[in-house]
């Protein structure tokens, strides 16, 4: 059977040659950065139409196909983003598994944090598909990692070697406990959660929304942090901090207790500061 794997995300890319068919696809990454993403989709159809094989490199290709696929997810074209990255990879497709943020025991899907929505039949009868599985993108993530967990032991120097085969990488030295839940979480959009155990041998990813359980402050200056955000939000989650635009709420909370001006920064632009040494940002990503 001929599986297909596709993790929805965001992808962007550029390398073309040929200077009409490089013109309009400049011209479509142009509208996408000003956000006009309808054009852009429609400008790079037209250079696709283009292409033809006279500049249809293995480069090109593959490069135009997943901007495409990034101008389509923008415009909720779904079917288009999902057929653009089977072209890109050369795919027969008769069955497909799709990890998104979102529930998927229902036939509706509605992402997390974006705003596509669309039926899991919908896909099913467009790829005509014999089969068709969607799994929460943590779900995903955690089912990645079943063969690190069933290798990991108490031995540090056995993890250390371990690790590197799976390239990952220790933030904080401990002592594993074989078989013991398995936590993975990741900051993005949102904050991914998902627990992975270990029955019979057999590890089972556990599915939760962690990511909105509420904060827990554990210092005075979290504890600050939860009254400054609470006049802004009912329900503070550890979603609101510990994520891509908690770094930029945060940095609003360290200028506000300096009495300094926020700027409005975004967190790439704080992240970056933080390395030069920047006070202000140092101390956000300090407490991130």
């Amino acid at each position: 059977m001929k599986w297909f794997v596709f993790i929805l995300g965001l992808i962007f890319n550029t390398e073309i040659g040929a200077q009409s068919f490089m013109d309009t696809v400049s011209d479509a990454q142009l509208k996408y950065k000003s956000k006009d993403f309808e054009q852009s989709f429609q400008t790079y159809k037209r250079a696709a139409a283009m292409r033809g094989d006279k500049f249809k490199t293995e480069s090109s290709e593959e490069n135009l196909n997943i901007e495409l696929a990034q101008a389509a997810y923008r415009i909720e074209a779904y079917d288009d983003a999902i057929e653009y990255y089977q072209q890109t990879n050369n795919l027969d497709i008769e069955s497909m598994s799709i990890a998104l943020a979102s529930h998927t025991t229902k036939d509706a899907i509605k992402f997390t944090n974006n705003h596509w929505k669309f039926k899991q039949s919908e896909i099913f009868k467009y790829f005509s598909l014999n089969r068709l599985i969607f799994i929460n993108d943590f779900v995903a993530q955690c089912l990645s990692l079943d063969s690190f967990y069933k290798d990991i032991s108490e031995n540090r120097t056995l993890n250390d070697k371990l690790l590197g085969k799976y390239n990952l990488k220790t933030i904080r030295n401990g002592t594993p406990t074989k078989n013991s839940p398995l936590l993975v979480s990741g900051p993005g959009t949102g904050l991914g959660v998902c627990t992975l155990l270990n029955i019979n041998n057999h590890p089972i990813a556990i599915e939760g929304e962690g990511g909105h359980s509420s904060f827990a402050p554990n210092s005075d200056i979290e504890i600050e942090l939860l009254q400054f955000l609470r006049k802004k939000y009912n329900h503070v989650s550890y979603e609101r901090i510990v994520s891509g635009s908690g770094i930029e709420e945060i940095y609003e909370f360290i200028c506000y207790i300096n009495k300094s001006p926020s700027e409005g920064l975004k967190g790439p632009v704080i992240g970056n500061n933080a390395l030069k040494g920047e006070p202000k940002d140092t101390d956000t990503i300090k407490l991130f």
